[in-house]
C-alpha cells in the first residue's frame, strides 16, 4: 500500500516537472509571437489626435498614397536621385 503512494508521488513529480518544462517553453513561445506581431505593425508619429475624424483606415490610406506619391513625383524632377533610388531598390 505505501509502496503505491510512493510509486504515485515520484509519476506525479516526474509529470509537473514536464509540465513546468512545457509551460516555460509556451510563455518563451508566446512572448516571441508577441514580439514578431508588434515588428508588422507601422507606427506613424507626429500626426495630432482626432485628425481621422471617423474613419482611420480611409485617412490613413489616402495619407500614405499622398507621401508615396510626393516621393514618386520628387524622384521624377531630379533624374540623378531616380537612378540612385533604382540602383538601392534593385540590388
Amino acid at each position: 500500500m505505501l509502496s503505491d503512494y510512493r510509486d504515485r508521488i515520484v509519476a506525479l513529480e516526474a509529470s509537473c516537472v514536464t509540465l513546468e518544462l512545457e509551460n516555460t517553453r509556451l510563455k518563451a513561445k508566446t512572448d516571441d509571437l508577441e514580439n514578431r506581431s508588434c515588428r508588422s505593425n507601422l507606427r506613424i508619429i507626429e500626426i495630432p489626435e482626432k485628425m481621422e475624424e471617423a474613419d482611420l483606415v480611409k485617412f490613413i490610406s489616402e495619407l500614405l498614397v499622398g507621401i508615396f506619391l510626393e516621393k514618386i513625383f520628387s524622384l521624377s524632377t531630379h533624374p540623378q536621385l531616380r537612378t540612385q533610388a533604382w540602383t538601392t531598390t534593385n540590388i
